[in-house]
Formats: C-alpha cells, structure tokens, sequence
C-alpha cells in the first residue's frame, strides 16, 4: 500500500511541475466542456425550431388502404 501512494504522490509532483496538464486540467476541462455542451445544445434546439415551423408534406403509399389515417394527417 505504501508503494501506491508513493506512486500517486510522485505522479501528482510531476502533474504539478507541468504547467500545460495543469492548465488543460484545471482550465480546460471546466471552462470549454461545458461551453462546447451548451453550443450544442443551443444549436440542436435552433435546428429543431426552424425545422417545425412550416407544413409538412408527406407521401402515403397504399392510401386507398387507409382513408383514416389520410384524414388523421
């Protein structure tokens, strides 16, 4: 068990000691994810609502078979 931790506590130093994995770690990782998430997002719903603004056409193949479902539609 010793061992892990020196393992762990050497690796953390060095992590420390590296100025760019600790500006990707700490800067990075919290600051862009969620900003890259949320532009997604924010396009995603922008697509879907310019998507369902106008009439849809739709072809019923076979719609002599189904007079309610044309009706439904």
């Amino acid at each position: 068990m010793k061992s892990i931790w020196r393992v762990l506590r050497k690796e953390l130093r060095e992590t420390l000691r590296d100025r760019r994995s600790l500006f990707t770690t700490l800067i990075i990782g919290p600051l862009l994810m969620p900003a890259l998430i949320g532009t997604v997002i924010f396009m995603a719903i922008r697509h879907s609502g310019a998507a369902s603004t106008g009439p849809i056409t739709l072809t019923v193949a076979h719609a002599e078979r189904a007079p309610r479902l044309l009706d439904f539609l």
